[in-house]
């Protein structure tokens, strides 16, 4: 029996830098809405990766980014009152 997270947390994505694909990882100590959004340098979204309700765990998605330019992107979580940030590299 694998146990719950005792917190909300963002893990380091992985691989980074990355190309063409980024995983990210999360945990939810219970089930709860949640957002993981892509931004670029300007602070403009450019994609949504998730945006609802999940259940308590361990948990991973993929951001593809093979149609996106090469350089700095910021993965951010948003789930309750916490809010998370990753910077990652893009490199082709």
């Amino acid at each position: 029996e694998v146990e719950l997270p005792t917190k909300i947390s963002l893990l380091d994505v992985y691989p980074n830098p990355f190309n063409p694909a980024a995983t990210i990882q999360f945990e939810l100590p219970e089930d709860m809405d949640i957002s993981i959004d892509v931004y670029n340098l300007k602070g403009r979204k450019i994609s949504s990766l998730i945006n609802k309700q999940m259940h308590a765990g361990y948990h991973d998605v993929v951001w593809d980014a093979s149609n996106y330019a090469a350089g700095i992107y910021f993965i951010k979580m948003t789930a309750q009152n916490y809010i998370g940030t990753q910077k990652i590299l893009l490199v082709k």
